[in-house]
């Protein structure tokens, strides 16, 4: 077997901290990094199981929020982009509400929460017509540090996927998890209502894989920590053609050749008497494998980035730490269109703010009239839209 280029087997931990962050050419390579890792981990492992961390602490606007670890983005915000977004794309929205509202309540309770206390959130799957695929998520987590000065607290996540999951499911596992007995009848009403306790079952694996028939053992796991240390130089490629501002067609084609490139590792760490792989380039391993993998696709997974070369859909995924990813906003429409500095009819200063709740909008003075923004859509502290009307 002659796999693809790896001069050293870096040290993997599977850790998709793959929350959303701004299109760029300074886009965070680490943050860019860990979600193309946990997309891999999703839509071409089918993991059952990885983790992430969170912080609860002050942000860089100074407010003290839930944020992204690796960039310090709150979380509030990337929702609210997914937000802004599909109501740009004329999509439904009544789930990423949900999921806004989540996040709101999550930073409430952690604001009171203290050492060991417990998080269960839970994400059952969304609709088929959107995409999403017809599995879901249970998120557990624990507040396992608090910085004695600041009082900042770290979030240890675990996402474990559940397939095929009923909501009848779900709300026993609520119930036995949380010990509050509920009866959701929508996927939004979990999505709004996460859970930070101190009372917490003793053994919350096995309540979920008895409750949802999980595996005990996931090869599928097993291959993800095999494969994903053969993809660094392909990955840190595409970060580069990122950075460097190639075109969302490009990219689109870059991420289809990795997942091609794992389809193949796959078959071949699971077949005794596999084909091997023979290509290697040292200086460009991903243009190479571009170059091998011509005119091939790798097969439409629910949910993913898509499997057309004009596919401009974001990745619809129950698990939120993917759906906010980097990888989402890469391939939504409009995304990677190089942004104009300016004000609209203003001072050229990079953005402006909504006069009626100050929420912060990129700069649209170069855009057509009929493309720029109308109307506010951030959601306040009250759980209502701003609704302020532009008049630009």
């Amino acid at each position: 077997m002659v796999a693809p280029y790896l001069e050293t087997k870096p040290s993997y931990q599977i850790q998709g901290d793959a929350f959303r962050t701004e299109y760029s050419p300074k886009i965070n390579p680490q943050a860019l990094r860990k979600d193309i890792d946990s997309y891999l981990a999703e839509y071409r492992f089918s993991v059952q199981k990885y983790h992430y961390e969170l912080r609860y602490g002050i942000a860089s606007r100074g407010v003290i929020r839930l944020t992204d670890i690796e960039n310090g983005e709150p979380m509030i915000d990337k929702a609210q982009k997914t937000i802004d977004r599909r109501i740009k794309e004329g999509k439904n929205i009544d789930r990423e509400l949900a999921e806004h509202q989540g996040i709101r309540s999550l930073e409430k309770q952690i604001q009171k929460a203290n050492l060991g206390d417990n998080i269960v959130w839970m994400s059952p799957p969304g609709p088929k017509s959107d995409g999403y695929g017809d599995y879901g998520f249970i998120f557990l987590g624990k507040i396992d540090r608090v910085d004695e000065l600041t009082q900042e607290k770290h979030l240890a996540m675990s996402a474990i996927r559940v397939e095929n999951p009923t909501l009848a499911q779900f709300n026993t596992a609520f119930t036995l998890l949380t010990g509050q007995d509920i009866n959701f009848y929508r996927a939004e009403e979990f999505l709004s209502t996460p859970v930070v306790a101190t009372f917490f079952i003793e053994n919350p694996a096995l309540v979920l894989a008895n409750t949802f028939k999980l595996k005990t053992t996931n090869i599928n796991d097993q291959l993800f920590e095999q494969i994903a240390p053969l993809l660094s130089p392909y990955i840190e490629d595409f970060i580069k053609y990122v950075q460097q501002g190639e075109s969302k067609e490009f990219l689109f084609h870059a991420l289809q050749t990795i997942e091609l490139l794992v389809l193949d590792l796959i078959k071949e760490y699971s077949d005794p008497n596999p084909s091997p792989i023979y290509f290697i380039d040292r200086n460009s391993p991903l243009a190479f494998a571009i170059n091998q993998y011509k005119g091939k696709e790798p097969p439409k997974v629910a949910g993913s980035c898509g499997s057309t070369s004009d596919s401009t859909s974001e990745s619809n995924s129950s698990n939120l730490f993917n759906k906010f990813s980097t990888l989402s906003e890469i391939f939504s429409d409009g995304s990677n269109e190089k942004k104009n500095c300016g004000h609209c009819d203003g001072k050229e200063d990079g953005h402006y703010h909504c006069p009626g709740c100050n929420g912060k909008y990129a700069d649209e003075t170069h855009a057509a009239p009929e493309n720029r923004t109308k109307i506010c859509t951030r959601i306040q502290d009250n759980g209502q839209m701003c609704g302020f009307k532009f008049n630009c």
